[in-house]
């Protein structure tokens, strides 16, 4: 079990802290493109990830949390957070591997993974849920990961979609491959 820094456990704290300040995104495709341009804004358009997520602690906020890096070839990076508006740095992030080049499991925004994307598996999970009669569900958090262990090629990289039905507390995670095949549905 990895354990945060002081420092980072400080940054954290301070990033919680400022919850007056609220930040909201929307999971819809307007709102993944002001997330394309946050995330090129804060990091440029040739950064490479290993996980973007998105998540609601509650109805008025978004926090996203990113690991990304430069150099691929370094297998370091950077763990950052995104609370209240303001970017946090967390951690410094070691890349593990098993079998290929770190490339092969990081992904750059636009070209191996794509928000737009993220977007549309969004609409169309949703879509699913209504048509099993599971209408006050909502999305409770997103994410597009590298699956680190994986050595098949088009599940390196998964988009991972979660929602919560506030009528019964249930939750659904939907698990999508790059191509936007569904791998998974966890209830």
């Amino acid at each position: 079990m990895r354990y945060l820094s002081p420092l980072s456990a400080l940054a954290l704290c301070l990033a919680l802290s400022l919850g007056s300040c609220k930040y909201r995104l929307s999971y819809d495709k307007e709102g993944m493109q002001q997330l394309h341009k946050e995330l090129t804004h804060k990091f440029g358009s040739d950064a490479w990830y290993s996980e973007i997520t998105v998540l609601n602690p509650s109805e008025e906020e978004t926090l996203i949390r990113v690991k990304t890096t430069d150099d691929p070839n370094s297998l370091r990076g950077k763990s950052w957070v995104k609370q209240a508006g303001s970017w946090i740095p967390l951690e410094d992030v070691v890349f593990q591997f098993s079998d290929s080049q770190p490339q092969s499991h990081l992904f750059q925004l636009g070209r191996q993974a794509s928000l737009d994307t993220l977007a549309q598996l969004i609409k169309r999970s949703a879509t699913t849920l209504r048509q099993q009669g599971i209408d006050s569900a909502t999305v409770h958090f997103v994410s597009i990961q590298s699956a680190q262990m994986v050595k098949q090629e088009d599940k390196r990289i998964l988009y991972n979609i979660s929602f919560r039905n506030h009528a019964d507390g249930q939750s659904y995670t939907f698990v999508y491959d790059l191509r936007g095949r569904l791998l998974m549905l966890n209830r």
